[in-house]
């Protein structure tokens, strides 16, 4: 199965822009092909790394070009989605599903082993419990992680369930071991989507542990708000003059004049992480 030649060529030009080896990139590459074209693409680029996810239809030929094991994929599994995730020289599947228990204990059932039930569902729950927030993704890794997405609606940012967001987020961070600088960060970066639509991502770890990770992702178009973004979780003035012609290769490389949405990774590194997602191939 061929792939349509400007979506092998924007990949191509992505793989460049990121300095990914061709070896690297080949089985994503793989991937997007057997999903013949059937969806969006979606990519993800990190504002400070070399990371890079790309989002597909899901095909069992996409799983095993990644690695992952096409057997165990069952109807009750309902994969809506692949994910490939490009880090550095490691090459990383995931299945994405969106249908599956509502309530917090449920969906951690579904893909956390019984050892780490316990734990995560606590943190989920206590985000599921504040401005009405709903469990509307999950994510099986084929190296034994998962997430769940808790999205949240759009709110007053003067209002009651935004307070109770941004002291979730603080508290339920702090306890994860996500640093006080980036907490205290992402609260005045918060501020600048002033209540727009948010999805959280909570994880577990391979080895069942609660990650220290979260990612919170917000609507965005404007590359100029994600380059002023960006800048912002930068440590190092020349680091931040860097940033405009990072983030422009990578529009370049893309061929997107508009983004899909923008996502801020907060957990025990530095900086906060930025991730810009584009759509590749349309419809």
């Amino acid at each position: 199965m061929t792939m349509p030649l400007d979506v092998a060529a924007r990949l191509a030009r992505l793989a460049l822009a990121l300095d990914l080896r061709e070896s690297i990139t080949a089985p994503v590459l793989a991937a997007v092909a057997a999903s013949g074209g059937k969806g969006d693409v979606l990519v993800g680029a990190s504002a400070h790394g070399r990371r890079v996810d790309v989002v597909m239809p899901f095909s069992p030929a996409g799983l095993a070009a990644l690695g992952g094991d096409p057997s165990t994929i069952t109807a009750s599994t309902a994969p809506s989605g692949l994910r490939a995730r490009v880090d550095g020289d490691t090459v990383t599947a995931a299945v994405l599903s969106y249908a599956g228990a509502s309530d917090a204990a449920g969906a951690v059932a579904e893909l956390a082993p019984p050892a780490a039930r316990a734990a995560w569902a606590d943190y989920v729950e206590q985000f599921c419990a504040i401005a009405g927030g709903k469990i509307s993704g999950r994510t099986r890794w084929v190296d034994g992680r998962a997430s769940l997405e808790v999205r949240y609606p759009t709110r007053d940012p003067a209002g009651k369930p935004e307070l109770y967001l941004l002291a979730a987020v603080d508290q339920l961070g702090a306890q994860l071991g996500v640093t006080e600088a980036q907490r205290t960060l992402w609260q005045k970066l918060h501020a600048g989507f002033h209540g727009a639509e948010l999805a959280l991502t909570t994880s577990i770890t391979a080895a069942g542990a609660v990650s220290q990770v979260l990612g919170l992702a917000y609507p965005e178009t404007a590359w100029d708000h994600a380059v002023r973004v960006a800048q912002g979780t930068t440590l190092d003035p020349s680091e931040a003059a860097k940033i405009p012609r990072q983030l422009g290769a990578l529009a370049g490389a893309l061929a997107s004049d508009v983004l899909q949405a923008l996502e801020l990774e907060l957990g025990p590194h530095e900086p906060l992480d930025v991730i810009v997602w584009a759509k590749l191939a349309p419809v």
